[in-house]
């Protein structure tokens, strides 16, 4: 990630190889410590939403490494408009949601022709609804981190039913369009309390699976936890308390 803070120290890389600086290309088994200084630019502008989001992947195998799922996101918050924790002090909830048709054949480009079998049209990596997560309460702020990734083939339309958003604070919504390196924030009151589709508006992409489940759980009954590690920018939490009776 070389967009949304300087990478000093001889850390940075470039996309191409001789890899220069001492964290361009980690080996196996190494490691090493990136240090992201944000500036000004980092954050967003007075007239956008409170944060932003910054793609982060790896450039030493740049496709291949995608497809693995080395890839990541950095939320930067206007330090005038955060709580001490660093989160947006406007919103109640945040969700990440990545759009991306992962190949999964692990064949060098010009011989991927034929193998569609392989691709899995995904919303962060879960596909056909799969997607755990995207809960929250009737009348939360919930702040949504849209991002696309790929090639040609990524050309997306998140959707959601039953909801709105506000996209980049400019204009109501419930279509936001998604490029390669696209990435987006879509602001939504959760006021219609239900399970609704959230999918990729590209008929051909929702019929191979890229679409997930929004829950709004409604006021009065069982609510949507709001434990930071419960529900983390929407993403699965792997539980650190061994089951009753493991060893």
């Amino acid at each position: 990630m070389d967009r949304a803070a300087l990478i000093k120290n001889g850390t940075n890389s470039t996309a191409l190889p001789p890899f220069q600086g001492r964290g361009a290309a980690v080996a196996p088994n190494a490691k090493f410590t990136y240090v992201w200084f944000c500036d000004e630019q980092s954050g967003p502008m007075p007239s956008e939403p409170s944060s932003k989001a910054w793609i982060y992947h790896s450039h030493v195998a740049n496709e291949t490494e995608v497809n693995l799922g080395l890839d990541g996101f950095i939320v930067v918050t206007d330090p005038k408009r955060a709580r001490p924790d660093g989160t947006p002090n406007d919103v109640d909830r945040e969700m990440g949601a990545l759009f991306l048709v992962f190949d999964e054949t692990g064949l060098p480009p010009e011989l991927r022709e034929g193998a569609a079998d392989r691709q899995r049209f995904a919303i962060n990596g879960y596909v056909f609804g799969n997607l755990p997560g995207l809960d929250m309460n009737e009348g939360e702020r919930v702040r949504w981190y849209l991002f696309g990734l790929g090639t040609e083939i990524d050309l997306h339309t998140a959707h959601w039913h039953g909801l709105r958003v506000v996209e980049d604070g400019r204009r109501r919504t419930d279509v936001v369009e998604l490029l390669p390196a696209s990435m987006k924030v879509a602001d939504m009151l959760a006021e219609n309390p239900g399970d609704w589709l959230f999918h990729c508006h590209v008929e051909e992409h929702m019929m191979f699976g890229m679409f997930a489940r929004v829950t709004v759980r409604p006021k009065g009954g069982p609510e949507a936890s709001r434990e930071p590690g419960r529900a983390f920018f929407g993403l699965p939490v792997r539980d650190t308390e061994p089951a009753v009776g493991a060893k």
